[in-house]
């Protein structure tokens, strides 16, 4: 292995690189440009632009550091997100580029931005990203994605295995993989769309406020659904009743899979390569209700989910409770699952009232 030096280059010279070996670590940080990274053979990791004295480069044995002069080293960025706020507040004072990178596909990579995007394609070991309002695409990325974002869309493509773990306020998510080692989605508003054969052992979850959820799955697999006023419905061939709760069961359900929405309509279907589910209103397939709940009677025929009116004086959503809930909701004093338990049970609405 090379040894370890830090690595400068004039203004117009060749491009900054490091041996990093085939499953080495590479990190990117910045403010507001967008960064691009493709995998490539070998065992070299090479900044290939812009040649800007501003951006500065770290080479450690197995670590390739890549940072602008206005953005933290990335061990700071991962222990919060308060320096991307501070940036999107008070300004950055330049213009937004475009940094490219090549890495070796098997390696690592860290990469955080406030407001640009961040575009990956082809890296197998992994990558972590942080960013506050930018956009997050990665396309044949495997292994272990974790995203988080403020309000960026994350779309996350694969023909292979991937693990996904995303945490957003408002962005849409895409997840499409061949086969799904792992899901763990957190979303408040934000359309959810995951499609792809659920590998055997996972326990995955989807929660989000007030965003719809979009399922196209195969495998086997137990969904359990939990939805305050939105819809729940199956137009999947092969889905059969749950048999503990709201939910379907695919083949023999050994994996599990909890979905959780306030409002936001879940909608199941077969996997396909027809692009995303059709709107509510013109989907076909089964009834408007879970498929473990039987069909609405009159009394129950607003709320095909199988839970009672809103306005009755026995739910927990009515009125001022609902209201606490919510509220406590957006404030982040407690989660989506929670906020859904406590529409149903009754509980208060902040954590100081329990």
């Amino acid at each position: 292995m090379k040894e370890a030096r830090t690595l400068e280059r004039p203004a117009g010279s060749s491009p900054r690189e490091h041996e990093v070996g085939e499953h080495g670590v590479v990190t990117v940080a910045t403010t507001l440009d967008t960064i691009v990274v493709r995998g490539v053979g070998g065992t070299v990791a090479r900044l290939v632009g812009p040649d800007a004295v501003d951006i500065l480069t770290e080479a450690t044995p197995g670590r390739f550091s890549v940072r602008t002069s206005d953005a933290p080293e990335w061990p700071a960025t991962a222990n919060g997100q308060s320096w991307l706020v501070g940036v999107l507040i008070f300004g950055h004072g330049r213009a937004a580029r475009t940094i490219e990178l090549e890495v070796p596909e098997g390696c690592r990579l860290e990469a955080s931005t406030a407001s640009g995007a961040v575009v990956v394609h082809d890296v197998r070991g992994g990558i972590a990203v942080h960013t506050a309002s930018g956009d997050v695409s990665t396309r044949d990325v495997t292994g272990d994605v974790r995203v988080r974002t403020a309000s960026g869309r994350v779309s996350l493509v694969t023909t292979d295995r991937l693990a996904a773990t995303v945490r957003t306020a408002s962005g849409q998510v895409e997840i499409a993989a061949g086969t799904l080692a792992g899901l763990a989605v957190s979303t408040m508003s934000g359309r959810v769309e995951v499609s792809g054969t659920v590998a055997a052992g996972v326990d995955g979850t989807v929660s989000t406020a007030s965003g719809r959820v979009d399922l196209a799955l195969g495998g086997d697999v137990t969904i359990a659904v939990r939805t305050v006023s939105g819809r729940a419905r199956a137009s999947h061939a092969g889905a059969a009743p749950g048999d503990r709760g709201p939910g379907w069961v695919l083949g023999d359900g050994t994996a599990r899979l909890a979905v959780t929405t306030i409002s936001g309509a879940i909608n199941l279907r077969e996997p396909d390569r027809e692009g995303p589910a059709p709107e509510p209103e013109s989907a076909g397939g089964g009834p408007d209700f879970p498929a473990s709940e039987p069909a609405p009677t009159d009394e129950t025929e607003d709320r095909p989910d199988g839970l009672e009116d809103p306005g009755s004086p026995s739910n927990a959503g009515s009125g001022e409770a609902t209201l606490a809930i919510l509220r406590a909701l957006e404030r982040g004093e407690i989660g989506v699952d929670e906020a859904a338990r406590r529409l149903e049970t009754g509980a208060p609405g902040s954590h100081s009232d329990d």
